[in-house]
């Protein structure tokens, strides 16, 4: 798994001896006036991949943003979705054919979509490496 390979140094530094995983894919779709304020993903998440579906390069502007909070002692706290007024945005992965982005879950890997202006509906694969569950 190329991705687990890239990021392997720094899940090791978190103290973890073994990795047991389990990947899932999820299709999404996002239409008009979707958003999702600043957030981190679920601790169990090791990974998160988003594979964006564009059918052109003309909606690159709707794609998923990273943030850094105006608080710098602000971490993630469960799964809570902060409201946009206290972040910046520090960069987006713009919406494009044939691209796709992904990276480490941490306490202050945050991410989220600004409200979707464009009546366009975007599709994406979100591909997660997360810890195996116990069965």
């Amino acid at each position: 798994m190329t991705m687990v390979r890239r990021f392997y140094d720094e899940i090791m530094a978190r103290g973890e001896r073994s990795l047991n995983i389990e990947t899932e894919a999820m299709p999404m779709r996002d239409f008009a006036g979707y958003s999702i304020g600043p957030h981190t993903d679920s601790p169990k998440r090791l990974i998160t991949m988003m594979v964006y579906l564009s059918e052109d390069s003309d909606h690159g502007h709707v794609g998923r943003s990273f943030y850094a909070p105006k608080d710098p002692f602000t971490l993630a706290v469960g799964h809570t979705h902060h409201g946009f007024d206290k972040f910046e945005q520090v960069g987006t992965a713009r919406y494009l054919p044939n691209s796709a982005f992904g990276f480490l879950r941490s306490d202050n890997s945050f991410h989220g979509v600004t409200p979707m202006q464009d009546e366009y509906q975007r599709d994406t694969v979100v591909y997660i490496v997360r810890h195996k569950q116990a069965a």
